[in-house]
């Protein structure tokens, strides 16, 4: 985690949830990056910041990153944020890592290729 972004907000995270900050898994570092990646949309702890107030409100509780109904409304949240309503592409390229790079767009565009397979496999199980 960024020593000066990430790691107060995950101790603001941890705090808020009334949990150790050592009890609880975070992604490793990897040669290009911090790491430090929290919960099962793998938020950077400063970019949860950005919608657990919105995800808390919804939820009518403190958000988790670590619960799976916290963490996939939380993704959508940041989604649609990101503009993915208007520019699918873009809005998952900026999810990613906050804009577009090469890496990014190879990501969307994996995940863009992704969804098209789901759409056409669920189009198929509703024929049958």
């Amino acid at each position: 985690m960024s020593p000066d972004r990430d790691i107060p907000s995950f101790l603001e995270i941890t705090k808020d949830l009334g949990v150790s900050y050592n009890s609880l898994l975070v992604s490793c570092p990897m040669g290009s990056s911090w790491g430090g990646a929290i919960g099962i949309g793998q938020f950077i702890p400063s970019s949860w910041s950005l919608v657990s107030k919105e995800v808390t409100g919804f939820l009518g509780k403190p958000a988790d990153p670590w619960a799976v109904k916290d963490g996939i409304l939380a993704i959508a949240v940041l989604l649609q944020k990101n503009g993915v309503v208007e520019d699918p592409r873009l809005g998952i390229c900026r999810y990613h890592s906050g804009r577009c790079t090469t890496n990014g767009e190879k990501y969307a565009d994996d995940i863009l290729n992704k969804a098209d397979l789901i759409k056409g496999k669920v189009g198929d199980m509703l024929k049958n």
